[in-house]
């Protein structure tokens, strides 16, 4: 079931969202990391919004494989190396970075390159 950007699975509330679709919402702030504690949540979509996000907690996201956070006013990548192993899709492309990359970004391993 799809209803305004946010999927459930198999139809059924009860078995949690899959996907959270808030691209282009007109979202502003922090998004507060309490986010990546939504069971089962499999993508999540906040590109083209006005928003940071942190990666501290990103660990309880074990089921996120895709993160879109492109056109976002995210500018560190602090604590991405928290990264849940099941994640394979980042997307990062027009970001607001204030440093570089960190080394521990290299070293997500499951991420595919597109």
């Amino acid at each position: 079931m799809n209803t305004n950007g946010v999927t459930c699975k198999n139809d059924n509330l009860d078995d949690g969202v899959s996907e959270l679709n808030l691209a282009s919402a007109g979202l502003e702030g922090q998004v507060p990391t309490s986010i990546y504690e939504l069971p089962g949540l499999e993508v999540l979509k906040l590109t083209n919004n006005d928003i940071k996000l942190s990666f501290k907690g990103f660990e309880k996201a074990t089921h996120l494989k895709t993160l879109h956070l492109s056109s976002t006013l995210v500018d560190i990548m602090e604590d991405i190396n928290n990264a849940p192993d099941s994640l394979i899709n980042l997307h990062l492309a027009e970001c607001q970075f204030k440093d570089e990359i960190p080394p521990e970004f290299y070293k997500l391993s499951n991420l595919q390159i597109a």
